[in-house]
């Protein structure tokens, strides 16, 4: 495994079994959680995603552990906000062994009103963790999301959703690759979800869709970050399936000749996936692994 391959996939995924295709229960999903973290591959693993609201299922496995537990929890602003960040402070208060890296929540839009109220009300209450704001592609957005990144708080990131169940819930080429544009332009962190268990950008015949890759966005976002790439040059990256276009040595991740060092890659941050099997069986088929 080469060094600057193993950099990029150092806590790339978070592990979220308990959400659709999957949709395991609690008790299987920490279970491979378990299995994962005992492995060769643990190096990719960065947290356990759960729903505030089921933080109850998940204590009880919990209790008596030693070892660090990284959790990310999604929340849900609106009328259930105050109940999640109750049950956000609850869980790590009732279990030592608990981080809470990250909190996650899907808000009305491009609203940066409403993703400051959460954020304020998350710190007044001293929810530890990076914050992400999920704010999909409504109409506007283009003009929009420009000052909804800049305008976050310090600790705070954009989320975006990457795929589904559906053919419908994967953005196009380039509403991805102007969303990277704008985060890097404005040196924002950007985490991505759902539709990512592939490494290389292919058609799901499933859903009858092409299906982006995890090593597509993530080298687009290093790449944008390196070399302020505009959206045409990040949409390439994204659009690519070839694999032979990504390469890594020691010391360097490129594309197609755009080139990053390994010490680069530390802007990149995560993705959920309901599967950890698939991206690494996909990466040792391809001879990275």
């Amino acid at each position: 495994m080469r060094q600057a391959f193993r950099v990029f996939m150092t806590e790339l995924i978070d592990y979220a079994g308990l959400f659709p295709p999957a949709q395991l229960d609690m008790t299987t999903a920490f279970g491979n959680w378990l299995e994962y973290e005992e492995c060769e591959d643990e190096f990719i693993l960065n947290s356990f995603i759960c729903p505030a609201w089921r933080v109850d299922e998940l204590v009880p496995l919990l209790r008596g552990r030693r070892d660090r537990f990284p959790l990310t929890l999604i929340i849900r602003p609106g009328p259930n906000l105050a109940a999640d960040i109750g049950n956000t402070m609850d869980i790590g208060s009732r279990i030592e062994a608990v981080e809470v890296v990250g909190v996650e929540g899907k808000i009305g839009g491009v609203d940066i009103a409403e993703a400051l109220e959460v954020e304020g009300r998350l710190r007044d209450r001293g929810v530890s963790g990076h914050y992400w704001f999920e704010t999909g592609f409504p109409s506007g957005w283009e003009h929009d999301l420009p000052g909804f990144v800049e305008n976050l708080p310090v600790l705070s990131g954009l989320k975006v959703r990457c795929g589904g169940v559906v053919a419908d819930a994967f953005p196009t080429v380039d509403q991805l690759a102007e969303t990277i544009r704008i985060c890097a332009e404005k040196n924002r962190a950007l985490k991505a979800t759902a539709g990512l268990h592939h490494p290389i950008r292919h058609h799901d015949g499933n859903l009858d869709t092409m299906a982006h890759g995890f090593l597509n966005v993530f080298g687009a976002v290093v790449l944008a970050e390196v070399h302020r790439l505009d959206r045409k040059a990040i949409a390439a990256i994204l659009a690519d399936e070839d694999p032979e276009s990504f390469a890594f040595t020691e010391d360097t991740f490129a594309w197609q000749g755009l080139t990053a060092q390994a010490g680069d890659l530390g802007y990149m941050t995560s993705f959920g996936s309901c599967s950890f099997d698939e991206p690494r069986e996909d990466l040792k088929a391809l001879g990275l692994m």
